[in-house]
């Protein structure tokens, strides 16, 4: 029985001095040097900051690392590193001021998977592709005569709207769910010229797919090392 124990512990301590030097190869290969991290709390091999975060709504815990280590904090989740902005001055700062630096979304394996590679508006990184579907968007599908075009449909989608919420009287009604179907049926018939046939079906998708993109609610303002 001890030889298994010390054995066992052994292997342990070999399984995390290993992952200690992967951890520090992978961190001087995506991390530069030179650079001048913000401060932020202690850090344990492999986690990271992870159990700073862990056990209560993730913008709560950031707000008060926050408190302690400024407006501009670095945290590490796991394997990646992040930048927390927490402060009016910073945000105008990284939003406005040096808003090219920023402008890419962080390379996340959800987006990818559910944005078809991030090849999407919100995710695609910034650089000439981006441009070309911001032009074709604001041109095609956004412009002010497009936009007047279905004003008759999304008059008639309310109307419908309002006239069930009046046929409910007294009976309780949830207007998240009405104002939600709403929305996809324009958007359907906007694009594709008809109602969803399985709007109940699509709209489960579209929660589930929010729920897994806010489930950090938080801002995740830039990637460190990624550009580096």
């Amino acid at each position: 029985m001890e030889f298994s124990l010390s054995s066992l512990a052994l292997f342990l301590s070999f399984i995390f001095l290993f992952l200690l030097l992967t951890k520090t190869r992978n961190k001087s290969k995506t991390l530069n040097p030179n650079a001048r991290l913000p401060p932020g709390p202690w850090k344990l091999p492999i986690i990271g900051s992870m159990h700073r975060v862990i056990g209560q709504p993730a913008q709560i815990a950031l707000r008060n690392l926050s408190r302690i280590y400024g407006p501009v904090m670095h945290v590490k989740l796991g394997a990646i590193n992040l930048v927390v902005i927490s402060s009016s001055e910073a945000a105008r700062e990284v939003m406005k001021t040096k808003d090219l630096n920023f402008a890419s979304r962080p390379e996340l394996l959800l987006i990818k998977n559910v944005c078809y590679g991030a090849t999407n508006l919100a995710f695609a990184p910034y650089g000439d592709y981006w441009r070309q579907l911001r032009k074709i968007c604001i041109l095609e599908l956004l412009s002010a005569k497009r936009v007047r075009s279905f004003s008759s449909l999304r008059g008639e989608e309310v109307l419908k709207l309002v006239s069930h919420v009046s046929s409910m009287r007294n009976s309780p009604v949830n207007l998240s769910e009405m104002f939600l179907s709403l929305t996809n049926t324009v958007t359907c018939r906007a694009s594709f010229g008809e109602k969803c046939k399985q709007e109940e079906r699509l709209i489960d998708v579209i929660k589930g797919g929010l729920d897994l993109i806010l489930r950090f609610r938080f801002c995740l303002v830039g990637v460190i090392g990624r550009n580096s």
